[in-house]
């Protein structure tokens, strides 16, 4: 488990701007695929050319793990495709269980989840599984945010899961469309008396890569109203692509602003290159200009953020 001091470090090096090279960071997002089976409007995966499409293979998400096993105390498999279309999916979950105290993260569109799927779910070691579903009952609206998608099978899905599950945390997910604003209701009535929690989430940019993206709804960033704030993800938490790329931040789907590659380098020695500390310059000093992705974002994460997930 995560040692408050190591948090109280994180925090202090946040707070000063500064990175010790031995504090790691907490939270690691992994992408075990960003292969996907929708092409839903509000994510870029639609935009990937067939050669920027893979699976991490097993030799490189065994160092990871090795790497960070005494550091991490989340772990997202999960980025910008459906995690259970990767065949490793499961032996992946197994080696951060038997070498990491790790609580493993996944997030699905739900379109798999068939009872064999539920089964294999329920009984590996996930701590949380998130499930995006955006609508109620609407199929007409499910398919215009969830391309490719069927609602009435979604649904279907998780009513099994949540009839089968005992250990797993389940969230629903509901993203603030115009379009799905009249479904909101429905979903609460229909899954709030359920063993899960109901979350509700604003439209997201992409660190306005996608900007036009704010016409489609009617509930903006908390942060688009506020002072721009230094992004504490620079100091806790760590994005690696399938293919080992490591980037600034999660909204970095096209490989715009990485800083290291893990088939060729160490995670420590990543977290503790020159560009990253730079950047972290940047941010401290508010130069966010200086920094790809960063100049628009209205979407940077607090460290109360951090310190809410983490104690």
């Amino acid at each position: 488990m995560f040692k408050h001091s190591n948090l109280e470090a994180l925090n202090r090096c946040f707070n000063e701007g500064t990175i010790n090279e031995n504090i790691m960071p907490a939270y690691y997002v992994i992408e075990p695929t960003n292969i996907c089976n929708y092409q839903c409007v509000m994510c870029p995966n639609k935009d990937y050319q067939k050669n920027q499409k893979g699976y991490m293979n097993m030799d490189l998400f065994k160092k990871i793990i090795d790497e960070i096993k005494d550091y991490a105390v989340f772990i997202q498999l999960y980025w910008i495709g459906e995690p259970f279309l990767s065949p490793n999916l499961f032996q992946m979950i197994d080696y951060i269980s038997a070498n990491s105290e790790a609580k493993i993260i996944i997030s699905t569109n739900g379109s798999l989840l068939d009872s064999n799927l539920i089964d294999k779910t329920t009984r590996s070691n996930i701590y949380k599984l998130i499930v995006s579903l955006d609508a109620a009952k609407s199929q007409s609206i499910y398919k215009q945010i969830r391309i490719g998608g069927n609602l009435e099978k979604v649904n279907k899905n998780v009513s099994l899961l949540l009839e089968k599950n005992s250990n797993t945390k389940i969230d629903l997910q509901f993203i603030d469309f115009n379009i799905n604003k009249s479904e909101r209701e429905e979903f609460n009535k229909m899954w709030s008396d359920k063993n899960c929690r109901l979350t509700y989430s604003w439209l997201n940019t992409w660190a306005n890569q996608f900007g036009e993206l704010k016409n489609e709804t009617y509930y903006d960033s908390p942060n688009s109203l506020v002072q721009r704030l230094p992004c504490s993800e620079l100091w806790y938490k760590m994005c690696i692509h399938w293919n080992g790329i490591v980037s600034i931040c999660c909204y970095d789907w096209n490989f715009n602003a990485t800083f290291g590659n893990l088939n060729e380098s160490d995670v420590k020695i990543i977290w503790n290159s020159e560009l990253i500390n730079q950047y972290r310059n940047f941010h401290k000093n508010n130069q966010f200009k200086k920094v790809p992705l960063c100049a628009d974002c209205d979407e940077w994460a607090t460290i109360e953020e951090y310190n809410d997930i983490l104690e």
